[in-house]
């Protein structure tokens, strides 16, 4: 959720997601995360995002409620 904008993503198999997706790369190679652990979430909107706009990404956890991360965004374009 960007401002207004709210969307709705897709889980995507691919390192490297396509618009509408999203993908996670746990350390461990799974889909648990442990208590304490990071986790690197890369997602594709349909729409462009300003770098450095407040983004908010509502994570629902299979049997769990949903929880929020707020940041901004990077789009990126700094990465090697």
């Amino acid at each position: 959720m960007a401002g207004t904008y709210l969307e709705i993503l897709t889980q995507s198999g691919a390192a490297s997601p396509g618009p509408g997706t999203w993908t996670a790369t746990p350390p461990r190679g799974d889909t648990l995360l442990l208590a304490g652990e990071d986790c690197e979430i890369r997602l594709c909107l349909d729409r462009s995002v300003s770098a450095g706009e407040a983004l908010t990404v509502w994570v629902r956890p299979e049997g769990g409620g949903p929880c929020s991360i707020t940041g901004p965004v990077d789009t990126g374009s700094s990465r090697s």
